[in-house]
């Protein structure tokens, strides 16, 4: 069993590498993205001016890559995170020079999923449980399967869908990153916590040339990349440890980015479009509607980023009923937050 001083300095050895790596080619990956004109042009939706390169999912990509080869290549996780990284960025790369029809991505997202969580042809790591008390489990059986891939599909869409502004996406996954390797390694699962944390570097190198004014943006190929492994590392690291509340941390940890994706399909049925019809009303582009500008709406995310990161943490450092009434008391603020919302900014 990996001894917990040890782990940490390794873990910090490993951010520390993935930051600097990835710091160091993502400049490259700019001037490459300059020269072969793999740029992304404005429109009506985006609020940048000026065309810029999208190749900072493949940087990150390549870093994490590279990174996670180096450790225990036996382990399905590991095993997991690799190929299917490989298969969504390269998807997600291809959807950034030709612009896929939106059925096309979910067909491809969903055999992804598939094959992270089936048994029979995949890597078999599927959300088994959801823990409610010390005593008292729900067990998802034939649900587990389908469960976990509505879960992974459901983070990368999420994540594309906060991928509006300079920095946002990204550092919303490196707080999310950070906040569920801490997680893990409180539930004692050193191997999700320490991918989470090379994670967080890669993201935390790439974010120095992304925060606005960006030199680049991630693309599909880095926002598919990093929701799939947000998504993976969880079932791993949280989802199935035996903790009051566990399924509980992924949500909140992304609690932003699925409010949006939530809202936004209530929002396209209500208006009787299709879902995957994309529009200007999510969060960030209704906080620059009401004047933010686009430093100040990024940063306005992070902070409430952070304060649920920071509650999802709180349920692992208390008892069981201390948990449930914390967990109930972010729920009524919730409610507050949505009531104030819909009543002073329409």
């Amino acid at each position: 069993m990996t001894q917990f001083p040890t782990f940490v300095i390794q873990a910090l050895l490993y951010s520390l590498s993935a930051g600097i790596f990835a710091s160091v080619i993502t400049p490259v990956a700019i001037r490459i993205a300059l020269r072969f004109r793999i740029l992304d042009a404005p429109n009506h939706r985006k609020v940048h001016k000026y065309s810029k390169p999208r190749v900072g999912g493949l940087a990150m990509f390549g870093v994490y890559f590279f990174m996670v080869l180096t450790l225990d290549l036996s382990s399905p996780l590991v095993r997991a995170a690799l190929v299917g990284s490989v298969l969504i960025t390269m998807f997600g790369f291809l959807d950034d020079l030709f612009t896929l029809n939106a059925r096309v991505k979910l067909v491809f997202q969903v055999l992804v999923a598939f094959l992270t969580a089936s048994h029979l042809v995949g890597f078999g790591l599927t959300i088994d449980h959801l823990s409610i008390l010390h005593t008292h489990y729900v067990m998802l059986q034939w649900a587990a399967v389908p469960f976990t891939m509505l879960w992974i599909v459901g983070v990368m869409n999420a994540i594309n869908l906060m991928d509006g502004l300079d920095g946002l996406a990204g550092g919303i996954a490196y707080i999310a990153s950070l906040a569920l390797g801490l997680s893990s390694m409180i539930l004692g699962q050193f191997e999700a916590a320490l991918l989470f944390f090379i994670l967080s570097g890669v993201v935390f190198g790439f974010l120095r040339y992304n925060f606005n004014p960006a030199k680049l943006f991630m693309g599909d190929s880095g926002s598919y990349f990093l929701g799939y492994n947000l998504a993976l590392l969880s079932i791993v690291g949280v989802w199935n440890a035996e903790s009051v509340m566990a399924f509980t941390i992924p949500f909140l940890v992304l609690g932003i980015p699925f409010y949006d994706v939530v809202t936004s399909i209530l929002r396209r049925i209500k208006n009787k479009t299709s879902i995957f019809h994309a529009d200007g009303e999510h969060i960030h582009h209704r906080l620059i509607g009401r004047g933010f500008t686009h430093k100040q709406t990024v940063i306005v995310i992070y902070l409430e980023s952070i304060f649920l990161a920071l509650a999802a943490l709180s349920l692992l450092l208390v008892n069981s009923n201390v948990a449930i009434f914390v967990f109930v008391i972010l729920l009524f603020l919730a409610y507050l937050s949505t009531t104030y919302l819909r009543k002073y900014y329409r």
